[in-house]
């Protein structure tokens, strides 16, 4: 249903339905079809949540990459998920070369006009990883 009739609120249901990576590609399809902005973010946690449980490493760059590209994309659609995670991955320098502005960017398309400035300082440091 979801493929013929691009319905985001059927994926959506699917999605939180039967989360998991089964729902990779009917994510991938929201995303380039139909340039659904969540999809974009639901295709990063797939990827991300597959890479945890691989060991080859060829893979993990790849799906890195192609991860990264989605975020990008839904960044691009204004989804503030992606925005988020596009700024602490720059701030810090995850799976990206590092660039500050760009992160501060990122930042505040996904919070607004708030400060961003004690938040760019607690992801700077922060130790976790973001992906």
């Amino acid at each position: 249903y979801v493929l013929f009739t691009q319905d985001t609120a059927a994926y959506l249901e699917m999605y939180t339905t039967f989360y998991g990576a089964n729902n990779l590609a009917y994510s991938i399809y929201m995303a380039d079809h139909c340039d659904y902005p969540r999809a974009c973010y639901n295709v990063y946690q797939e990827i991300s949540s597959m890479i945890k449980n691989s060991a080859n490493l060829e893979f993990k760059i790849e799906a890195t990459r192609l991860a990264i590209c989605y975020l990008k994309k839904g960044a691009a659609l204004n989804d503030k998920l992606c925005a988020f995670v596009l700024a602490g991955m720059y701030i810090k320098g995850d799976y990206v070369r590092q660039d500050t502005v760009l992160g501060r960017k990122y930042l505040k398309q996904a919070l607004g006009d708030q400060n961003t400035d004690v938040l760019f300082q607690n992801i700077k440091r922060s130790k976790n990883s973001w992906f």
